[in-house]
């Protein structure tokens, strides 16, 4: 009896032990996304030269549902100073496994037209740009699973191109192109800096987002950065009338200013419009043509150039 006594014992203390509760661990939450598997090894296919200027539209179609509202991005990296030469070397753990992603490029030697490769690890894409400028890359994109970077480079006498890439661990694409370069970038927006030939060259902004996927402009309205009348400028940006400009005024009313007037553009619609604005502070909206075949925009059929003393363009 005392043997069954001490067994039933010794059966409770076991049973009391394995019932106490484990310390509590720390709560972890995984912000890092898993770097895929790839299917096969990776293999370089031969790039075609392209044969089309960069343009605002996407070079390849989103196949989502788009969306209400536009990404909200953060900037992993905003790499401001340019990449100075060829097979300069960046590296970034993106997935936040230990494995870096090694980022360089490689420039043609002796080519006819600007390209260079881009890599990121074995992946490569080509890009008709000699230089590289600014990189961006964006924050994880979960819709399509995979980070956006944003590159820019110079194509040919200060035109620059800036390129949305999409890099998902396994493959590495081209999406869009833009003119431009990129100005800043934040969690909320992204500045493009393009020169807009109208009305001589001027370098004018205007705001992008990432929206279903794509690095799509919030307005089709680019503002001056050059538009400072004041005496005391830096340089004079003023344009004088040496021939009467047909103008609208902000009520709506045709009508003309004089010879003699000093104006500056303020803002532009690519080969629609240029708002202006005179040295008593009053607005007006100009409209004009652009033909095929003409690089000089119109005003009622006439060459811009002909309505101003002096009109300077770059390039």
């Amino acid at each position: 009896m005392k043997k069954v006594l001490v067994m039933l014992v010794c059966i409770c203390l076991l049973a009391a032990i394995g019932c106490q509760a484990s310390p509590e661990q720390p709560l972890i939450i995984a912000t890092q996304q898993p770097r895929p598997e790839p299917t096969a090894a990776p293999t370089e296919e031969p790039q075609p030269e392209s044969t089309t200027a960069p343009t605002e539209e996407p070079l390849s179609e989103s196949t989502t549902t788009p969306t209400e509202e536009p990404r909200h991005i953060f900037p992993l990296i905003w790499h401001t100073d340019s990449w100075d030469y060829s097979g300069d070397i960046m590296s970034i753990d993106l997935f936040g496994d230990g494995s870096e992603d090694i980022m360089r490029y490689a420039s043609y030697e002796n080519a006819v037209e600007p390209a260079c490769d881009l890599f990121i690890n074995d992946l490569k894409v080509t890009l008709e740009i000699d230089l590289f400028g600014s990189l961006a890359i964006l924050g994880y994109d979960e819709t399509f699973g995979c980070f956006d970077i944003l590159v820019y480079g110079d194509a040919c006498s200060c035109d620059y191109i800036i390129y949305q890439l999409r890099y998902d661990g396994t493959s590495l694409s081209v999406v869009s192109s833009h003119y431009g370069f990129l100005y800043s970038v934040t969690a909320d927006e992204i500045v493009i800096c393009k020169e807009i030939n109208m009305f001589g060259t001027w370098s004018s902004v205007r705001n992008y987002v990432m929206k279903d996927g794509l690095l799509t402009p919030t307005t089709e309205i680019w503002t001056n950065l050059e538009n400072d009348m004041s005496e005391d400028a830096e340089y004079s940006c003023v344009l004088t009338l040496k021939k009467a400009l047909p103008v609208t005024a902000s009520d709506g009313t045709a009508t003309e200013l004089p010879v003699g007037t000093r104006l500056i553009p303020i803002s532009f619609i690519e080969d629609e419009s240029v708002t202006i604005i005179t040295a008593d502070g009053t607005e007006y909206l100009v409209t004009v043509s652009c033909d095929e075949g003409s690089w000089e925009p119109r005003i009622n059929g006439i060459e811009e150039s002909e309505y101003f003393e002096d009109l300077m363009y770059a390039g």
